[in-house]
């Protein structure tokens, strides 16, 4: 690094620290992308989930009912915890007392979905 570009990672965070110190309106924009990343994060989350799809169609078609259905409930489980977290990061919604459980329901899918995985390794042709 040089010292041209030292010195304006050090003016663009001096910046940021007064603006965080001084004024409410950076809370606010960190809400923001912190919202904007988790919805991101859905997206990307589902298009892994459908490319993994894609290429175990065949499995999942041989898992039995009861797995299938776990599979789908976690992956809509973690979504909707998520988007939760989402919503309340831009400020529409206060979860509040919530967030908690929407925690808790999240890892909840994420270890469905991890066990439907785990479960259809069995039925490869």
């Amino acid at each position: 690094m040089t010292r041209d570009s030292i010195r304006g990672f050090l003016i663009i965070v001096g910046v940021a620290i007064v603006a965080t110190v001084f004024f409410n309106v950076s809370q606010r924009i960190f809400d923001i992308v912190l919202g904007t990343l988790s919805l991101l994060f859905i997206v990307i989350m589902w298009y892994f989930g459908y490319s993994w799809y894609r290429s175990n169609r065949m499995a999942i078609s041989l898992m039995p009912d009861r797995q299938r259905n776990v599979l789908y409930l976690g992956m809509g489980a973690v979504t909707v915890a998520f988007g939760c977290y989402s919503i309340d990061a831009f400020g529409l919604v206060d979860l509040g007392s919530l967030f908690p459980l929407l925690v808790i329901g999240g890892l909840a899918g994420a270890f469905a979905m991890f066990w439907a995985v785990q479960e259809s390794k069995r039925y490869y042709l």
